[in-house]
Parts: C-alpha cells; structure tokens; sequence
C-alpha cells in the first residue's frame, strides 16, 4: 500500500460556524480520483466550547 497520493481541498461554502469543504484524493502518479468527499467543519469557543461564527478575515483568506 506504499502509494502516494495528493489531496485537494476547495471551501465550497459556510454558514455560521460552520464551513463546508469539498475533496478530492488523486493518485500521485496518474492524477486519477481515487477518492472524493466533503467535510464539514465547525469553529468552537475554547473559552466556552459552544460554536462561534466564523470571523471575516479568515474567510477572506480562505475564498477565492
């Protein structure tokens, strides 16, 4: 199983705290899908452990 493989990663959208992130991993010598999905992520508070909106700047750095 010694592939190798290269994952791309594309913010598809967010809402809130939350942030939807497609992907797709590629074997690295053909740059065939081997495998693809989506992930959905949510900021937490580490002062409180509930979920916080997404600050502006870090989604102006992370869209295209």
């Amino acid at each position: 199983m010694n592939e190798q493989v290269l994952v791309r990663t594309q913010m598809d959208h967010y809402k809130g705290a939350q942030v939807f992130v497609n992907f797709w991993i590629l074997k690295k010598e053909t740059e065939k899908i081997a495998a693809e999905g989506m992930a959905i992520y949510t900021m937490i508070s580490t002062a409180n452990g509930r979920p916080v909106r997404i600050p502006q700047d870090i989604l102006e750095r992370y869209s295209i």
